[in-house]
């Protein structure tokens, strides 16, 4: 959900470096890869949610995955038990 006082969106950027299609609304943080809807215009919000998913693996593949994807669970658990 926007607020007034929207800042950049911890979930938009990580979505992003997965190769994940975000669709948010219009703020001057969102990065260049988000497709953006004008804030209160719900026509606009769908005709953009439509696309993404008209055009998902070409919006897809355009993003591509920017960071490694590592299973660190097990290096969790042995810091968490360590003394």
């Amino acid at each position: 959900m926007r607020t007034p006082k929207d800042g950049i969106s911890s979930s938009v950027l990580e979505s992003i470096a997965l190769g994940i299609p975000v669709v948010a609304s219009e703020c001057e943080c969102r990065p260049p890869e988000a497709v953006i809807f004008r804030f209160g215009e719900r026509d606009d919000m769908l005709a953009k949610i439509l696309y993404v998913l008209d055009n998902y693996e070409e919006i897809k593949s355009r993003l591509g995955l920017k960071v490694g994807v590592k299973d660190s669970l097990d290096e969790e658990i042995e810091l968490l038990m360590a003394p």
